[in-house]
């Protein structure tokens, strides 16, 4: 009998909380950013924290903006004064503490914000309001995504980063999404050919890299090329235009001029570790489908290759900053200067 009790007890608890889901209540403790209250019946009931969502919010704007790490928006949100609300009251004040990084990471990935609950697996609306609409929360999920996939990246470029190949550590198998390796073999005639390969027994069938580097060259690396004589002069308006550039902004421009404007040339004489290194400054995206590589620019190549190249020194001048950045990568690159 006591047996059961139980077994119905059990039983009348999970049909309670599947029915509250259903009608979108959230059944445990609110995320940051939502209260959990009693209403003047005593029920328990969720509601939006005015004092803490509007930061909720703008770290969410912040980060879409893709200026920012973790890191970063944890000290915005230190200096907006978002606390740990599990551990404050205005009874223990001593207690009050701000939120941690992991924090961010958990408050970026909730659905929560957007008006969606996780419940075992599965996403439904749930009824306690949103603090921001589903297409801001969708595209810092894009973002963090992107980042996540460059930090995978990264580190295995980092542990396989003794032999270099012009696709290693970037592409990602269209069937599976693991990362693609390189495979050096040598034919019976001496040989040596480089073919990308997914280990996961997939069905997804080698490639060699030369196929790839071919449709590169057809699409992206054949479209930055101009002849020298405008090449020079977009280099010399570019450091007419800074007024008596620094040593070290003349050697960037130079750099980055002669990368955008002569991109054939330099892939075609690249070593294999170079090629890696242009082709992730860019491009991002990498996913092999078959026999065909998929991709996409990073800004603001994107712009220069849609962009008759005439219109290219505006360009330059209005996104170097981003250029600038791209420029620290170039440091390690030997470009020759022509």
């Amino acid at each position: 009998m006591a047996n059961s009790y139980i077994l119905s007890l059990s039983d009348n608890v999970r049909r309670s909380l599947e029915y509250n889901w259903s009608q979108g209540k959230w059944q445990s403790l609110a995320p940051i950013g939502y209260l959990n209250q009693k209403d003047k019946h005593g029920k328990s009931i969720i509601v939006i924290d005015e004092e803490r969502a509007p930061i909720i919010k703008r770290l969410f704007e912040e980060y879409a903006t893709g200026l920012h790490t973790a890191q970063s928006l944890l000290i915005l949100a230190c200096k907006l004064g978002l606390t740990a609300k599990e551990t404050y009251s205005e009874e223990t004040p001593q207690r009050k503490r701000f939120i941690s990084r992991t924090k961010i990471y958990e408050i970026l990935r909730n659905p929560f914000y957007a008006g969606i609950m996780c419940v075992k697996g599965k996403l439904m609306p749930h009824i306690h309001g949103k603090i921001i609409d589903k297409k801001l929360y969708d595209q810092v999920q894009q973002i963090m995504d992107a980042k996540g996939m460059e930090r995978e990246i990264h580190k295995h470029q980092q542990k396989y980063k003794v032999k270099k190949f012009a696709f290693r550590g970037i592409v990602l198998c269209g069937r599976c999404h693991h990362l693609m390796s390189p495979d050096c073999k040598t034919k019976t005639n001496g040989k040596q050919y480089t073919y990308l390969r997914c280990y996961n027994k997939c069905g997804q069938m080698p490639i060699n890299e030369t196929i790839l580097l071919k449709q590169l060259e057809t699409e992206v690396f054949a479209k930055f090329f101009i002849p020298p004589q405008d090449f020079n002069k977009i280099k010399q308006s570019l450091i007419n235009h800074y007024k008596r550039p620094s040593h070290a902004k003349t050697e960037l421009l130079n750099k980055l001029v002669n990368l955008i404007c002569n991109m054939p040339t330099i892939m075609q004489q690249a070593d294999a570790g170079t090629k890696n290194e242009i082709l992730v400054i860019l491009l991002q995206n990498f996913t092999l489908n078959e026999q065909t590589l998929s991709y996409s620019l990073r800004s603001p190549f994107d712009k220069l290759i849609e962009t008759d190249y005439h219109n290219w020194k505006d360009i330059i001048i209005h996104n170097f900053k981003d250029l600038s950045s791209i420029g620290y990568n170039l440091k390690a690159i030997n470009l020759k200067e022509d």
